[in-house]
């Protein structure tokens, strides 16, 4: 992939609104009909926030973000991501549910392919995570990637990882640690 800066230094973010041209944007089925159908009522109802990346006046792509949780259950995952003997109290059990941001959908429309904006938008998404975590606390960023080559090689361009033994076949479940390094 090919990364146009000039084109990505151009675009604006901004919120999804009755404004933006939703009818003209063209990815895939999925990201379509959420897009279409779905996205402004989430983004009133406050259950996603829906940024729109526009190239002057056009929809050139969209992510979505939330809050979820990350369950890390198994020791050795814990390990991995240095989470082990965390504790809110004396004698209680460990902690095994951890801050993270979602990206929910994330779309390029056809005409805009192959020019960074995946990882841009990728990029946008982790920097909100960064962002939130020092008022909120957020440690990882979570997508259930489509279990394509394409996808899942956007999201570890990104810095984001699969863990071992999932049981989906549609999607992969992938995080993106935000543990600060010293």
């Amino acid at each position: 992939m090919s990364v146009n800066q000039e084109f990505l230094d151009n675009l604006v973010v901004r919120p999804i609104g009755p404004e933006i041209d939703l009818q003209s944007f063209c990815c895939n089925d999925t990201i379509d009909w959420y897009l279409k159908q779905e996205a402004r009522r989430h983004h009133t109802k406050r259950v996603a926030a829906v940024h729109c990346f526009m190239h002057e006046e056009v929809l050139a792509g969209y992510v979505t973000t939330s809050m979820t949780e990350v369950v890390l259950d198994e020791s050795p995952l814990r390990t991995l991501y240095e989470l082990t003997e965390i504790l809110f109290r004396k004698g209680g059990g460990h902690k095994k549910r951890f801050p993270a941001l979602l990206i929910g959908m994330l779309g390029v429309c056809a005409q805009f392919k192959r020019r960074g904006l995946g990882e841009q938008m990728v990029k946008y998404a982790i920097g909100q995570a960064l962002g939130a975590a020092s008022a909120v606390a957020c440690r990882f960023v979570v997508v259930d990637s489509d279990a394509t080559d394409e996808a899942m090689g956007l999201y570890r361009k990104c810095g984001f990882s699969a863990p071992e033994g999932q049981k989906r076949t549609d999607t992969v479940r992938m995080l993106h640690d935000l543990r600060m390094r010293p």
